[in-house]
Parts: structure tokens; sequence; C-alpha cells
């Protein structure tokens, strides 16, 4: 992605430090200083113990680590701040760590340890007890249980921490939503001893510890996943203006910096505003030029440039195959070796004469969506390593054709397993044994997307036609023609919600927002078909007009204590039925409508193989209310519709937008 121009980072720190605004200073005099990161980089933290960036977030593993601001900041007695935090524990499984944030005078004794320490302020948030509390120098001032938070489950939590120095106030707030809740989870009425405790000049940042029970922490510490700040009631002092990014020369050099800030304000200010007069102007006409290279550039795409290029990504992996030779393993493309179809194109199996190897050979559908399409998948699929994932084999583009070479898989996709389809013969029949093994191969695959992939990947696509089965009937993900990898500054978007309608998410189908949790949306009604043997939306009966949505009737079944009513009947009773309730459960808590609500792929596979125990699921579907203004596009929404062998009816999704 191209860099963006400066305005862009300007006016993104304006807007995301718009609701955490701090209580006014009392002294008008006074600034504010303020740092916003939707993502982190080396260039805005400094990282101590064994902190270290993980897909643009801070991950932070016990017994010691640290992620700071590499600025001090000046925080005299009439300072008050605000702060606001993504975090998440990625080893939900009996965690025994806390992520405190903390204020600091010197960093240097925290990368040596906690012994004979007295921070000035810490807000330990302690996995363990589900607890939050807060201590200054040393001393606990208040502490709480978490309320409905629960910092153990691996779920998103957002905490806000707001410091009121005019009424002496501390409050912390925790949500798994966005939004901040109108109730505390803690709150210090009375903090009037913190301000005395405040050092001069203090890094702010986090630190990950192992909890006071529990001095050796076998869990995976926490990750931050963006962070804002903002001070009020400061003296002119400009933070920035500090071309050192070294800990220790911060820690030195900052006395002698604050005393010569007053005398040389005037005129850093009159040069910060020449360099920005210059600066806006140059990076604005540098991400116009860069935009018309790059347009231009895919005007001119062409096959042996584009062959060039992905043999240079993917040398040591899929390798170029001959148009010739697939021409010949397919026999001309010929329609009786169609084993699928979707949105990109066409199936077909291939089978080489010489050495008698059989793969799948996708074949584009030639359009400019198709070309993207096609290089999305290529460069994503290209350096993923898992069983459970489709594996590549090579590629081609020549004669004006793209295509794609896949290791083929002989027992279909998921979706002939389980349901019939017209003109198509169904070769196999999944007992429940390879049910269960289908729903843990491929929670294990999602939760290497999502994270343990060096770049978060977004499937977008997960369904039951893109799962395909091997020869020993173990699952494995494909199709990543609508793959998106997370952009680290913000979750993927685009202008339309791309998918197959009954898997997608309400969120993402009302504002064609796709994140991890869209993908545990898709995954839970993928969960309830492996249960239920029922499409996502199908005909009630095959003579009826009215259409049963799978994710309302098993949620009307749950609602009235008759859960297992919602089994395949074709089992004859042959399952277990504490794995058969796990699942149904499970896929009830991943089709939540309320996106934050959902676990992470990492708490599934968990709860899959026994680790974990079974979320709650709420007697009845909580209801999700649309706003009339919302930006929702159903002319856009690209279906795919249970395109496996043959097309299948069409089906009507209906929305309803108070």
């Amino acid at each position: 992605m191209a860099p963006r121009p400066p305005a862009f980072h300007l006016l993104a720190v304006v807007f995301f430090l718009l609701p955490l605004q701090p209580p006014p200073a009392a002294d008008a005099a006074t600034t504010t200083v303020a740092f916003a990161f939707p993502s982190f980089s080396l260039r805005n933290l400094t990282l101590l113990g064994g902190a270290s960036l993980r897909s643009a977030s801070v991950s932070l593993p016990p017994p010691s680590s640290h992620a700071l601001f590499p600025l001090p900041l000046p925080f005299p007695p009439s300072a008050s701040f605000a702060t606001s935090f993504l975090f998440a524990s990625p080893a939900p499984a009996r965690p025994a760590s806390r992520l405190s944030f903390v204020l600091l005078p010197d960093p240097v004794a925290a990368a040596e340890g906690r012994a004979n320490r007295s921070l000035p302020l810490e807000v330990a948030f302690d996995a363990s007890r589900n607890r939050v509390s807060a201590s200054s120098a040393g001393k606990d001032v208040a502490g709480n249980s978490t309320g409905a938070v629960d910092l153990r489950n691996g779920n998103e939590v957002r905490s806000w921490v707001v410091y009121d120095a005019r009424r002496s106030r501390l409050e912390v707030f925790l949500s798994h939503a966005s939004l901040r809740p109108p109730t505390p989870a803690l709150l210090v009425a009375n903090s009037t001893g913190l301000s005395t405790s405040f050092a001069e000049l203090m890094f702010v940042g986090f630190e990950v510890s192992c909890s006071s029970d529990n001095n050796r922490s076998s869990d995976g510490g926490f990750v931050i996943h963006s962070w804002s700040f903002q001070t009020s009631g400061l003296p002119a002092v400009d933070p920035a203006s500090r071309p050192s990014h070294n800990v220790s020369d911060n820690v030195h050099s900052a006395p002698a910096a604050l005393g010569s800030v007053a005398g040389r304000e005037d005129g850093r200010r009159k040069r910060l505003a020449l360099g920005l007069g210059i600066a806006l102007p140059i990076g604005f006409l540098g991400a116009v030029m860069l935009f018309v290279i790059m347009y231009l550039k895919n005007w001119r795409f062409g096959t042996a440039g584009f062959n060039k290029g992905v043999r240079a990504k993917a040398a040591d992996q899929p390798r170029q195959f001959l148009y010739q030779d697939l021409f010949s393993a397919t026999k001309g493309f010929d329609p009786s070796l169609v084993v699928g179809s979707g949105g990109f194109g066409t199936v077909y199996r291939a089978v080489f004469p010489r050495s008698g190897v059989t793969y799948a050979v996708k074949r584009s559908k030639q359009s400019r969506d198709s070309h993207n399409e096609f290089t999305a998948e290529l460069t994503i699929i290209a350096d993923l390593m898992h069983p459970n994932l489709v594996q590549l084999q090579g590629w081609c583009a020549e004669k004006d054709e793209l295509l794609l070479v896949y290791e083929f898989m002989s027992n279909g996709s998921l979706d002939m397993a389980l349901h019939s389809c017209p003109g198509a013969h169904r070769h196999v029949t999944l007992n429940w044994a390879q049910r269960y093994n289908v729903a843990m191969g491929i929670a294990s695959a999602v939760a290497y997307l999502h994270e343990e992939h060096d770049k978060q990947v977004i499937h977008r696509d997960i369904k039951c036609s893109n799962i395909l089965l091997d020869s020993h009937f173990n699952p494995k993900l494909g199709d990543f023609g609508l793959a998106r990898l997370k952009d680290p500054n913000t979750s993927p978007r685009s202008t339309l919600a791309a998918g197959t309608v009954g898997y997608l998410a309400p969120e993402y189908l009302q504002m064609g927002r796709a994140t991890e949790k869209s993908d545990v949306y898709s995954y839970g009604v993928v969960l309830l078909e492996i249960c239920t043997q029922r499409r996502p939306i199908e005909r009630e009966a095959p003579d009826s007009m009215n259409m049963l949505n799978l994710v309302d009737w098993v949620w009307n079944l749950h609602s009235k204590g008759k859960l297992l009513d919602a089994v395949d009947k074709s089992l004859n009773g042959e399952y277990d039925t504490e794995q058969i309730m796990r699942l149904l459960l499970l896929g009830l808590s991943c089709v939540n409508p309320f996106s934050e609500e959902r676990p992470v792929m990492r708490t599934v596979l968990g709860i899959l193989e026994g680790k974990n125990e079974p979320l709650p699921v709420p007697r009845k579907k909580p209801l999700l209310v649309f706003v009339s203004n919302a930006p929702i596009d159903f002319e856009g929404i690209v279906s795919e519709c249970n395109q496996s062998t043959v097309s299948s009816d069409l089906f009507e999704l209906k929305i309803d937008i108070n």
C-alpha cells in the first residue's frame, strides 16, 4: 500500500482523539500533548523485555515485558490525562498474568524488574482474578472485579483510563464494545495522592507481569492492538521536538530540554508552520503522482509482467505451469471434468499424462475483478502453510488465461457431502466423528489465518463449498479469491459486501466491513450446517415459498430447550451427545448478532478440544437494529449461493431496517 500523505495522519489523530478529551485544566494558558496509534511500529514505541511486534500489534508475554511511548512527557501536579487502548489475552486457558497501564519515571528500572519499585501510577488488569485495580507509589488505591467484562476468554477488551486532576478523580472503564460504558469498572473518587507522586517527566505505556499468586506464568500474556493518549493542564512543552528514540538518552537529556523549551517556543512554532506549509503540499502531490503511476500500471498490466512479479514472490514455493500442459491435462477444459464453480471461475480436474498426478485447476472468468481476485489469492495463499489449508501448487498466466493449480481433493467439498445436489451424485456420507474432525480442522486453519500467520488474513468467504475433503476426509479450507490481508491501520473494507448470502455477518452486510469477527460468524454458520445438515437459507419444504433461516431456526429451538431437535436425522442417533451440544452452542456463540460478543478463533478451538469451557448462550437471539441511514447496498451483495457443481435455487434475503 502506498504511504499516506502527512495530512491524512494529522486528521486521523484529531478524529481518533475526539472521544478521549480529558477534562480541561483550570489554567487556560496550558497546552495538551496527544498521540494515537491505530497500529504500531518500532518508530512509535520502545519495547523492553520480551515485548515484540506481531502483525502491527504489540505482544507482551510474561514474566516481564514493556511497551512505552519513546519520549518522556511532562506531568506537573495539574496534569489530567485520558487514554484508551484495545487489548486481548491470546491464551484464555488459565491465564496467570496481568496487564498494567503505567506511568514510569525511569524505564531503565522497569527493564530490570519490579523489585523495589514505587510507580506513580499503575492500573492493573489481572486476568487470573478477572480484577482491575489501581496503585500509586507502591500502595493499592482501589480494586474491583471487571463485572460483565471477562479478561480470560480471549476476546478483545477496550479500556478507558481517565484522570481528572481538578476533581482528584480516577476512573477506569471496560467494555467488549467500542463505546465507553456509562459506569466505570473502577472509581477512585479522592485520588489527591496521585498527582503528588507524579515526577516532572514520566514515560507512559504498558507492562505485563505475573500476578502476585502466579510467579511463573505459562500463558501468552497480552496483545495491545491500538492505543491513544492525551493530557491537558501541561506547560508549553513539545516532546516531539526530541530527535532521540533511545530510552537512556531520553532519561538523561529530558530536564535540560525542558528548561530550554520556553525560550525557543516562538522560533519552533515558526519552523513548524514553515515545515508543515512545505511538507503538506509536497506530500499531497506525491500521493497524487503515486496514484497516477499505479493506475497507469494497472492499465498496462500484461501477462509477462505478471508472471515476472509472481515468480519473485513465490520462487521457493508454487511454480509456474505451462498453459499447454494444463490445457492437455484438462482435455481442453472439457465440461465433463468440471468439479466446482464459483464467483472467480470454474474448477477442473486435471490429470497429467506423464506423471499421472491429479490437480485441481481453477480457471478465471476473465474480468478486471477476476484479475484482482487472482492476484489476491495467489499472493496470499502462496505464503500460507497449514495442514488444513488447500496447498497451492502453482499458477499460469498465458494466452489471456488466469489459472491457479491446487492439490486435488478426492472427496469433494463439505457442501457435497452434506447436501444432495440435483444432477450431481453425493459420493460421500460423513459420520459424526468425521464431522467433528472437520469442525476442529477448519477452526485450526482460521485461527492460524487470524492469529498465527505473520500478516493477519481475513478469508471473507468461509462456507461449506469452500471446505474440501482429502482422501482421508480431513478438511482443508480453500478459495482465497475474496481473502484480504488486514490493513495495519484499519479493518479490511470494501464498498460492497462480498461473499455468500446466509454466511455473511449482519455488520458486514450493513457496513461492508470485514473483520476476523465476520469470519467467526461464517464459521458459526458452518458449525450449525454440520450439525443439522440444513443450508443457511432454504425452503421450509420443496413446494413451499417460505424460506427458513438456519440461525433463527436453531436459536428458536434453543429458546424452547429443544436444541437436540436440530440434529441431523440421518445420523440416526449415532453421535456423542456432549459433542453435538457443544458444537450447536458454539455455533450460536459464533453467530451472535453483536460482533463483540463472538469468541476469537483461538477460544473456539480450545472449546472444541475440551480445553475451554463452553460460552454462555442467551436463550433468545439478541436483537440487532440497523439504523435507517446505514450505507447498505443490497444491489452490490456478491452471492455465490451454493455454487458447487450445480446452481441451487435463488434465495430471498430479508433484513428489516427500522
